[in-house]
């Protein structure tokens, strides 16, 4: 998720507290000792609430934005923020609720980049969600890595043995053991 930019990264923007719940986590309380966004993205970044804070600066009059990602993927890890303050209120989301980024038209609060969401797909018409697109575990011994949505398109995956990898780890045994017995032969 997104602030609305701000001119002055370091410039003060409130006070009180922001409430971070990721997922169903219990409830964070960050409190910034410096209420720019630099001091809040520092707050955020100190603390363990299960997120990580950045400011992206997009090049415009106010184009100083905080960038809010949870640490970890999938549905599972939505984020909540509510400040104990109104003058904070600018960093509020609700993924219940979420407004939609919009360059043309930015919001005034909080806006949603990126929706928490899981995996899914369908191997052998059997449907898997996973809450990350490395999946590890849905075919024994196969890691899939997901890179781009097929729209409901099935897409064919051929499984071949990695034979090179193999080869690379008997030889990365086999070269140390022969210098090791040509030096006890020395």
């Amino acid at each position: 998720m997104t602030s609305a930019g701000v001119a002055d990264a370091t410039a003060s923007l409130g006070s009180g507290s922001l409430n971070i719940k990721v997922g169903a986590n219990a409830e964070v309380v960050v409190t910034p000792t410096d209420y720019s966004l630099q001091g809040i993205r520092d707050a955020i970044n100190e603390s363990d609430a299960g997120i990580t804070a950045t400011i992206i600066n997009d090049g415009t009059a106010n184009g100083n934005h905080l960038v809010i990602t949870s640490k970890d993927s999938g549905a599972a890890n939505t984020v909540k923020i509510t400040a104990t303050d109104a003058s904070l209120s600018q960093f509020d989301y609700d993924p219940a609720s979420p407004v939609l980024y919009d360059a043309n038209t930015p919001p005034a609060g909080m806006s949603q980049l990126q929706a928490a969401q899981d995996a899914n797909l369908t191997v052998d018409g059997i449907p898997i969600t996973k809450p990350s697109n490395t999946i590890t575990d849905a075919i024994q011994g196969v890691s899939l890595n997901l890179t781009q949505v097929s729209g409901g398109t099935p897409v064919t995956i051929t499984v071949g043995q990695d034979t090179e990898t193999v080869k690379t780890s008997i030889d990365n045994f086999v070269h140390p053991f022969d210098d090791l017995k040509q030096t006890i032969s020395n």
